[in-house]
């Protein structure tokens, strides 16, 4: 399960990849195609785990509780992931550069992930009826791909809930958010929203992040003094996620203690390589010429890597 998960989430980096030019988001074209059959794969997975539930249940007594945990792949994890690769990048470039990035450069961004969130399935407020809006501003009528999303009160009154659309611009002056700075906060506000309604680390949580720290490497045995492998690139990635994640989320996620001396040079590599991407960063944003070249470089070895994986891609979904 967590190879299948480890498969998905290059899936989803090669969909980002391939749809980086411009003019590859044009229907019919590489990137279009590429958003299309991710979105493909998510209503495969979706059907087979709701089709497998039954016969599970009379197995092994274990299935997908639909009424516990909703339809799978759903409207909140899809912009979830959708939030991950966009507001979560502005604010990763951002801790990076220690410096805000320019507010034309994230609405461009967010309205580059809207589009292939619609892309790939996620309902977007164009979808409420302009008509439908009461006089406190409240959409009242949802036109959607999915119209059970309603909620029913104890006296079977509904709400049909508005989609999370979470980098949404709305042009109605009455709906929220309605101003470049509010749709940014709009989208900051949903991904905290989504993590603080998903984000409890347990056992299997904990299983997934030390494999993924792991990957790459052969299954290390030998382990130091504080009963943690000895790998220096286990070590490595270990601090890394510390200063990224913060130390609650890595205790919650039972990642190593990183403050005896042992741990001392990797304290002291990881802030080497911060401090040389803070200097990367920031020529990007603000030396046209770094970033035309750094543009150019990028893209080719995105392209390189696009061809490296694809080859391999048909025959790692057949296994």
């Amino acid at each position: 399960m967590v190879l299948a998960m480890i498969e998905t989430c290059q899936d989803q980096s090669s969909d980002k990849k391939e749809c980086l030019p411009a003019s590859s988001l044009r229907p019919g074209s590489n990137g279009w195609s590429a958003a299309l059959r991710v979105r493909h794969l998510h209503a495969r997975v979706r059907r087979s785990i709701l089709s497998q539930s039954a016969s599970s249940m009379r197995e092994t007594k274990i299935a997908w509780d639909k009424a516990k945990l909703g339809v799978p792949i759903n409207q909140e994890d899809m912009a979830g992931t959708l939030l991950a690769f966009s507001i979560n990048v502005i604010e990763g470039i951002e801790f990076i550069a220690g410096t805000d990035m320019a507010q034309n450069d994230q609405l461009d961004y967010l309205a580059l992930w809207r589009y292939l969130g619609w892309l790939l399935g996620i309902d977007t407020i164009e979808q409420i009826s302009t008509s439908s809006i009461d006089d406190d501003g409240k959409a009242v009528l949802l036109k959607t791909s999915n119209p059970a999303r309603s909620y029913s009160y104890p006296n079977n009154k509904s709400l049909h809930l508005p989609p999370i659309d979470p980098c949404c611009f709305n042009t109605d002056s009455r709906l929220w958010p309605s101003k470049p700075d509010e749709v940014i906060v709009h989208a900051e506000t949903t991904l905290d929203s989504i993590l603080n309604h998903l984000l409890h680390p347990d056992e299997s949580s904990k299983a997934l992040v030390h494999h993924v720290l792991r990957m790459g490497r052969p299954a290390e045995t030998e382990q130091d003094k504080d009963g943690q492998p000895k790998s220096f690139v286990y070590k490595f990635r270990t601090v890394m996620c510390r200063r990224f994640l913060g130390c609650p989320l890595a205790d919650a996620l039972g990642l190593a203690k990183t403050s005896s001396y042992n741990w001392l040079p990797f304290i002291i590599m990881t802030w080497i390589l911060l401090f040389i991407m803070r200097l990367y960063t920031l020529a990007a944003m603000k030396i046209s010429m770094a970033r035309n070249r750094m543009l150019r470089f990028h893209r080719k070895t995105f392209e390189k890597f696009y061809r490296v994986w694809n080859k391999g891609h048909n025959k790692r979904m057949c296994e």
